[in-house]
């Protein structure tokens, strides 16, 4: 129960932004989708398509596990095949439907929301930044602390041990 509290290390910049948090559910159903997908029936690239493009406007860094599906959808040959099926172009064609307006905002905007989150990184470690890492990875001090050294502990047909 205390690694539950380690949704925050995907979402370090949940803090301040509660946005992010719309990622928590998107990002399990659009890998549940995905894989449905790919073992079951290949019209769940159609919803697939659906949700990647909701989750995408909620957040631009839905485009990673959007990459992720691409990568593998050109190196894995039980998800390549898909490239001969109709459902996967429809998903493809919603996710644009849904994304490409964005793109033209952007242009005609001169990506200020791009630029807006550029402005609200500093590149230096501060007081703030490092109570907000704590804040994040405190669960996995914790852990390592209730677990000491029996983590590190090599079996006994070993003769190095941590510490």
């Amino acid at each position: 129960m205390l690694t539950l509290n380690l949704s925050g290390v995907i979402n370090f910049d949940a803090i301040p932004y509660n946005d992010n948090f719309l990622l928590f559910g998107s990002w399990s159903w659009i890998l549940l989708l995905f894989v449905k997908a790919v073992y079951d029936d290949s019209r769940w690239w159609i919803a697939f398509g659906v949700l990647a493009g909701l989750s995408a406007m909620a957040k631009y860094s839905t485009f990673a596990p959007v990459a992720m599906v691409f990568i593998l959808s050109l190196t894995v040959p039980s998800v390549r095949r898909f490239w001969r099926d109709r459902n996967f172009y429809i998903g493809i064609v919603i996710f644009l439907a849904l994304v490409t307006p964005n793109f033209f905002w952007m242009f005609a905007n001169n990506f200020s929301s791009v630029k807006w989150v550029g402005s609200q990184v500093a590149a230096q470690l501060s007081p703030g930044s490092w109570l907000a890492l704590l804040s994040v990875f405190y669960p996995l001090i914790l852990l390592a602390g209730l677990l000491g050294k029996r983590v590190c502990a090599l079996p006994s047909n070993y003769q190095r041990r941590c510490g």
